[in-house]
């Protein structure tokens, strides 16, 4: 087991800071979520901020996470909005699209060994379907399940809303 530690304690620090930090604390891993502050996908300069966090993980032996929770990233007026069980199709591509074309990405070029993402929390209007199928042909390793949850794959429950998509080992 590797113990690691989230970026989303280090809201207020640059990524390379703390990386240091987590690093120098004897962490072996860190998990990374990109948000307005650390690897914000939008931003122009991602291609070489993601080559020099690459870097920056290998010079400090750091294991890497993506974790894809940011709280506002991808609407600044509603608290990690929009899911894979919006109400609207719109909602539901945009956090799709999120996944598929950045997240995943991302998660390639650092090394990744995990992409964690929500599939979000039951609304009284929620979508019936979770795409998973649709998601696993964009990823490169299989699904899986939180072992927290019951034994119903991919519920909307509470206390089943998360998945990982974990790459085997070599």
């Amino acid at each position: 087991m590797i113990l690691a530690y989230n970026t989303n304690g280090f809201a207020h620090h640059q990524l390379d800071d703390a990386l240091a930090i987590i690093a120098g604390a004897g962490y072996g891993g860190v998990s990374i979520t990109p948000d307005v502050h650390h690897l914000n996908p939008f931003d122009a300069d991602l291609p070489d901020r993601l080559a020099h966090v690459r870097e920056e993980l290998e010079r400090r032996k750091l294991k890497c996470v993506i974790e894809t929770g940011a709280r506002f990233l991808l609407d600044a007026h509603r608290k990690h909005q929009p899911t894979l069980i919006s109400p609207t199709k719109e909602e539901r591509d945009y956090r799709f699209e999120f996944l598929a074309h950045d997240a995943i990405p991302m998660a390639v070029e650092l090394g990744a060994e995990v992409v964690s993402f929500w599939s979000g929390s039951a609304w009284s209007k929620a979508a019936s379907g979770f795409r998973t199928s649709q998601l696993q042909k964009k990823c490169y390793w299989p699904l899986s399940r939180n072992p927290a949850c019951s034994s119903t794959p991919w519920t909307s429950s509470p206390n089943c809303t998360t998945a990982s998509t974990t790459r085997p080992s070599a």
